[in-house]
């Protein structure tokens, strides 16, 4: 499946272009706790101060607050790691590891973590993290290619009432 958008310009040439625009010289600093991975993500994306043209800078702590390292590369990638592997298994998505579908989560609706999910998901693709790997290839086609249809709807109860709607 070759990846392009609208304009038909490969993924891997947008992310490529993205990329080279990032700063090597001035960072964008997160700090994370190792067991709350996404609620670090979540402020540090949520800052008025946050630059996606800045290298991440990770700094990690425990739970008593102690530093883990200072970051030259290894941890970023850690962290972006983790971070896909958070959104991967919280209530946003549904279905099998490798084959994931947005769920209708309310609690995540309201607080836009859908908006920062994509966000993160964007920043680990272009600051060299891994892929989202765990999306079903629909729901890969409607972020690429932006089109989706009615049979992409996994919940058969919600594919029925959007039907009756539309």
């Amino acid at each position: 499946m070759e990846s392009q958008i609208a304009e038909n310009v490969p993924v891997q040439e947008i992310l490529l272009e993205l990329s080279s625009k990032i700063s090597t010289k001035l960072q964008c600093k997160f700090n994370i706790n190792c067991t709350a991975v996404w609620e670090g993500a979540r402020r540090g994306f949520q800052r008025v101060s946050y630059d996606p043209d800045l290298m991440i800078c990770v700094k990690f702590s425990d739970d008593m607050g102690r530093n883990e390292g200072v970051d030259l590369g290894r941890p970023r990638r850690e962290f972006l790691r983790l971070l896909k592997e958070t959104i991967a298994k919280s209530p946003m998505f549904e279905g099998k590891e490798n084959g994931k579908n947005l769920a209708l989560d309310s609690n995540a609706l309201r607080q836009d973590w859908y908006y920062i999910a994509g966000k993160a998901i964007a920043v680990s693709l272009v600051h060299g993290g891994p892929p989202p790997n765990f999306l079903s290839t629909r729901v890969y086609c409607l972020l690429v290619n932006g089109s989706a249809k009615l049979e992409d709807i996994a919940d058969t109860e919600l594919l029925e009432k959007v039907k009756k709607i539309l």
